[in-house]
């Protein structure tokens, strides 16, 4: 199967995370990259994967099919629909590290045709997954049988920042119109997958890959993880979770020093707000232990 690690630019803020995680990246996966930019982030994507130290990077500009509140999360499902010339895929949110083989993920694909994460190791019976996938009793194009058998039994509970998949999976589309159904809701795409493992996984067509490959720094994990992902700014923000700022600061810092993808030469203007304070604070603690 050829096979294709993908990312989704959308805006110009996301530059920082999406550099560190191309360098993690290439330490346990040397295939081509795409970066799938919206067209306001296109300059600094074409950048990014103009340097030949980042590997084959691609960038393909695209517009999102549907524009409103959280648009990037269902253009993830989409440009994945649309990898017609390819037929193993990963998605990895530009707020992730790659600090172990993704291998497995890929071989999911060929073997089930779609790939969903297990966060950490939350379950659908956990009290957030419980209060967000209760929103789905109010969308009428939603399998309520389905709705009603995730909330009462304990299966994995997603986080899509890192999914797989064949362009021709059966779950990208219904996953896709689901996701419609609940876009008034938090993380409707997020949401919308929950109740598809139960009917997709007896047939073979899914199957769920566990939290080392989607977890968070602020929780202690009990395997080696293979996939780290900073959500919600835990890899900028030290009072969100300090285990992911000690992470992914001296990488970041590392991409600078090299200027990889000419990240030192954009960095100040990219408008990343948490990136910017971390960086101030950490000049002044260093300034202070040097005065």
């Amino acid at each position: 199967m050829k096979r294709l690690v993908n990312y989704l630019l959308s805006d110009v803020p996301c530059g920082p995370y999406l550099t560190v995680s191309l360098m993690s990246l290439r330490d346990f996966y040397r295939g081509p990259v795409r970066v799938h930019a919206w067209a306001r982030a296109e300059e600094m994507a074409r950048r990014i994967a103009a340097d030949d130290r980042l590997g084959e990077v691609e960038v393909v500009v695209r517009e999102a099919r549907w524009r409103g509140r959280d648009d990037y999360l269902f253009d993830k499902i989409d440009l994945m629909m649309g990898l017609d010339d390819y037929e193993a895929g990963i998605l990895f949110d530009a707020d992730t590290l790659i600090t172990g083989p993704v291998e497995e993920l890929f071989r999911g694909v060929e073997e089930f045709g779609f790939v969903a994460t297990q966060f950490n190791q939350w379950t659908t019976r956990g009290p957030i997954m419980q209060r967000r996938i209760k929103n789905l009793r109010r969308c009428p194009e939603v399998d309520q049988e389905l709705v009603e058998d995730v909330l009462r039994r304990p299966y994995p509970a997603f986080n899509v920042g890192v999914f797989a998949s064949n362009p021709k999976s059966p779950v990208l589309p219904e996953w896709y119109e689901w996701t419609m159904a609940a876009k008034w809701t938090f993380i409707g795409d997020e949401v919308a997958l929950q109740p598809l493992q139960v009917k997709h996984v007896p047939k073979r067509r899914m199957v769920v890959a566990d939290g080392r490959f989607n977890h968070s720094p602020k929780v202690e994990p009990v395997r080696p993880v293979h996939v780290w992902h900073g959500h919600g700014n835990c890899f900028t923000k030290e009072e969100k979770s300090p285990v992911g700022v000690s992470m992914w600061y001296p990488l970041y810092r590392k991409a600078v020093d090299k200027n990889l993808g000419g990240i030192a030469e954009w960095k100040d203007h990219c408008k990343h707000r948490w990136t910017k304070r971390l960086e101030r604070a950490k000049r002044a603690e260093f300034t202070e232990k040097t005065s």
